[in-house]
């Protein structure tokens, strides 16, 4: 049975037709189960026809990808030598929002930082200590709102001048691209986007920082008229080819300490706290990735593309990059095969958050792109 809306309905009967719409809902069920279950099908599809595939198959399934793949280096180190190929085909992450057929040639990398300021040692009335004691919702809001403007362009110094620029290649791939915006807004009730009016495409090219979260005392019923002893706000850093982990966490740093913080990284002595007028712990977490874009007009891009665009006649998309990460830098670093990502999954699937699904269709049409690259890429 699955749902249809707010009915449960039949699952129809092999070689009955099915609404493209339904849903499978399911932890992981598009990011990144669907490829798996495509992937076993496809093979099943063709063997049923009497077909072998045109390549051999070696299969890397990267338990660990959430959390940073930490031990994928030294895997791909000692291994690397049995993962000789003609092409990674990377087969995670969302397809473009207009559901059209899509080639991506790069991803951006991400990092995670924790910031904490501190006020005074124990909560303060807000009444008769505030204006006085400082307020480390405040120092922090502030360091925050200095790190970009208001169309989410960032202003820390140094930040970006390592970053690679757009080609003119890439551009005319985003340009081509059908451009989903407006429809976009619609569909996330938005009155405005950041990026000066930039479509999508190009600005996820660019870095950029986030905050994930802010506390810094309770909202709402939780409220409470205090100054809290220290509030946290935790970033996720996204970079873009030729940024490094290093020179980000350089560039950051730089600009905390020109801001007037006294940086440590771990919780501060009363003496600490006493000898410097502000004071921020630092906390870099480990395992980031860095980022990877290749070239879009390579000789086995074109292969590929091929294949695809024969499938049903239709031109596939070339996306230069998406805007979420994987740790494609560590296969690049320790293989030399051409690296590719191919998506299925429905970008509406919410990856990483509650109902996570897979759409019907979208995982019909994965079998069918995944035979015709195992049956014809070989040839």
């Amino acid at each position: 049975m699955v749902e249809s809306g707010s009915k449960t309905v039949a699952w129809p009967e092999a070689g009955e037709p099915f609404n493209p719409e339904w849903r499978l809902f399911a932890r992981s069920a598009g990011d990144d189960k669907a490829p798996v279950i495509a992937l076993m099908a496809a093979l099943d599809a063709l063997d049923k026809e009497g077909i072998s595939p045109s390549v051999n198959i070696k299969l890397i399934l990267d338990g660990e990808e959430e959390a940073g793949s930490p031990t994928l280096g030294s895997i791909l180190e000692a291994h690397g030598d049995k993962l000789e190929s003609d092409l990674l085909l990377f087969c995670d992450g969302p397809m473009h929002q207009s559901r059209q057929r899509q080639l991506v040639f790069g991803v951006r990398g991400a990092m995670t930082v924790h910031l904490t300021a501190y006020g005074p040692k124990r909560p303060l009335h807000s009444g008769h200590y505030g204006n006085w004691a400082p307020n480390p919702n405040d120092r922090l809001v502030h360091l925050l709102a200095k790190m970009k403007d208001e169309e989410a362009r960032i202003l820390v110094p140094g930040y970006l001048d390592d970053v690679r620029p757009i080609t003119e290649a890439e551009q005319q791939a985003i340009d081509a691209l059908p451009r989903m915006d407006e429809a976009l807004k619609d569909d996330l009730a938005l009155g405005d986007t950041d990026g000066d009016g930039k479509r999508l495409e190009e600005l996820i090219m660019s870095p950029a920082i986030v905050i994930k979260g802010f506390e810094g005392g309770g909202t709402g019923k939780k409220s409470r008229n205090i100054i809290m002893p220290s509030a946290t706000a935790s970033l996720n850093l996204r970079l873009v080819p030729d940024q490094t982990p290093e020179g980000v966490q350089k560039s950051l740093n730089d600009f905390f300490e020109s801001e007037g913080f006294w940086l440590t990284d771990s919780d501060p002595t009363d003496e600490e706290l006493k000898t410097h007028e502000k004071v921020l712990k630092v906390e870099w977490v480990p395992g980031g990735y860095g980022a990877f874009r290749s070239n879009l007009d390579s000789p086995v891009a074109q292969k590929l593309i091929g294949i695809l665009n024969d499938i049903d006649g239709k031109p596939t998309l070339l996306t230069p990059t998406m805007g979420g990460s994987l740790p494609i830098y560590l296969f690049e670093e320790a293989l030399d095969a051409p690296i590719i990502l191919l998506p299925i999954a429905n970008h509406d699937n919410n990856q990483h958050g509650r109902n996570e699904n897979i759409r019907l269709q979208n995982l019909w049409n994965a079998v069918a792109v995944y035979a015709a690259v195992l049956k014809d890429f070989g040839k």
